[in-house]
């Protein structure tokens, strides 16, 4: 790069470069700008460099926003007239005394049901696409943590379990209550959905202030089959899905909402099984 810049006329050199930092890579933007004297004689490099990770995750969703809406338009129109004609015709034909029955209601279940599925799927990309701006106001992260459990109270699997440790006293944040209960809605979904049927799993949802920080640090843990190695690095961008039959965008728009928050969201792996989802959120 150096013998690029020093043949630039602008003495002005930037380009794009990717490291690994524990296995997971960096993306990082290089800025190289020549330094001279008086008499045009070169007297070093200043070397910048910019972590853009983040800056390209949210430059892609903010695409993928856009093919989403387009998605939604295109495919949803025309889906319910599909669904209601099927249904028609399952009451018109289906047990009419022919012997094409079973053709006739495996076929019209099989419009019905895959109808349904993609309907799904556009609502999802819909939703995404329009995601509203947060309106935060002063609240209580704990507060909203319960209510979302507690929703949960009647509706789990009988091999799961939730343990909520709420740090008490812990200061007021900007939030959004509704976006947030979205937020912890998804990451116990996720969760859910990881835990075998064949043994007990346990979800932990714990707060903490780190005073240093000036920080609320918020947990959701599991003891489930974890996030495959090779979705991890893309696990909030759009379509990076390891559950069968999802869209990918569940943590797509939790990753979004906890950035209008103004916090981060990181995942790890929890030793020996199970997963880690980290949110920092900053008191204002």
């Amino acid at each position: 790069m150096r013998e690029r810049l020093l043949g630039d006329a602008e003495r002005h050199l930037t380009q794009n470069l990717t490291v690994s930092q524990n296995r997971k890579p960096v993306h990082i933007e290089v800025t190289l700008l020549s330094l001279e004297n008086k008499e045009g004689i070169s007297e070093g490099t200043v070397v910048i460099l910019k972590d853009v990770t983040a800056m390209q995750r949210n430059q892609r969703a903010l695409a993928w926003q856009e093919v989403a809406r387009r998605v939604a338009h295109e495919i949803k129109n025309p889906l319910t007239p599909i669904q209601l004609s099927a249904q028609r015709i399952r009451r018109k034909y289906l047990h009419n005394g022919g012997g094409e029955d079973g053709i006739l209601d495996q076929s019209t279940q099989t419009i019905i049901r895959e109808v349904t599925s993609l309907k799904k799927m556009v609502n999802e990309f819909s939703h995404f696409a329009t995601l509203p701006e947060s309106q935060p106001v002063p609240g209580d992260l704990n507060k909203v943590i319960r209510e979302v459990a507690g929703l949960y109270e009647s509706g789990l699997p009988e091999n799961v379990q939730i343990d909520l440790k709420l740090e008490t006293n812990l200061p007021l944040l900007p939030l959004d209550r509704e976006q947030m209960k979205r937020v912890f809605s998804n990451l116990i979904d996720n969760a859910v959905a990881s835990l075998p049927a064949s043994r007990r799993g346990r979800i932990t949802i714990s707060t903490a202030l780190n005073p240093e920080a000036n920080t609320i640090v918020v947990e959701v843990m599991d003891d489930g089959t974890g996030v495959p190695e090779e979705v991890r690095d893309r696990l909030f961008e759009p379509y990076a899905s390891s559950k069968e039959g999802g869209t990918g965008l569940g943590l797509t728009i939790v990753n979004q909402i906890v950035s209008d928050h103004f916090g981060y969201i990181r995942y790890s792996e929890r030793k020996p099984r199970g997963s880690v989802f980290s949110i920092e959120l900053q008191p204002r």
